[in-house]
């Protein structure tokens, strides 16, 4: 149900030929749901190890990655450690090996991200992805006057799904 525009692919391979060092691609997204758009959302054009803090600097659904670099740090981490936030893990495990990103300004993935979107996010993924905020923030050096953010998933779970996604549209509108 997400839309690649036509032209993405075409312009995510562009990059990689202009920008040699680089070994992840991704792109702005559009989020719609069946009442149409409801956000935009873009990412640092050339995130630091920075971005990783609130979030993650890249849309997973748009991403291309070199095969190299991909193979070179072993790959996604399929375990159960990781589920529901295996490309986090594999940013920051890309960024630690010293490989780099990039992402396009222009909105080329529309996802459709309905209301009951959050509702579906159980908590234990909120306790997972935690834990590899803390492994990322480690792997990159993080200061830790910023593992306030580690906790941030657990919160947000306790915090009422309506109050959180009235925040969550206002964030990205």
């Amino acid at each position: 149900d997400d839309i690649s525009v036509r032209e993405r692919i075409e312009k995510q391979v562009a990059c990689f030929s202009q920008q040699k060092n680089i070994s992840i691609v991704s792109t702005g997204t559009t989020l719609f749901d069946e009442h149409g758009v409801w956000a935009e959302m873009r990412s640092p054009p050339f995130p630091t190890k920075y971005d990783f803090i609130k979030e993650s600097p890249f849309c997973h659904g748009s991403s291309m990655m070199k095969k190299s670099s991909l193979v070179a740090i072993g790959g996604y981490d399929s375990t159960k450690a990781s589920w529901r936030a295996e490309d986090y893990d594999l940013w920051f495990r890309l960024y630690a090996a010293g490989y780099k990103g990039v992402n396009i300004q222009e909105s080329l993935y529309w996802v459709k991200d309905d209301r009951d979107a959050t509702n579906r996010r159980k908590f234990r993924y909120r306790l997972i992805e935690s834990h590899i905020k803390y492994r990322g923030f480690r792997l990159l050096k993080i200061p830790y006057r910023n593992y306030f953010f580690i906790v941030r998933p657990i919160i947000v779970g306790f915090v009422p799904k309506g109050f959180y996604n009235s925040y969550r549209r206002k964030k990205h509108s």
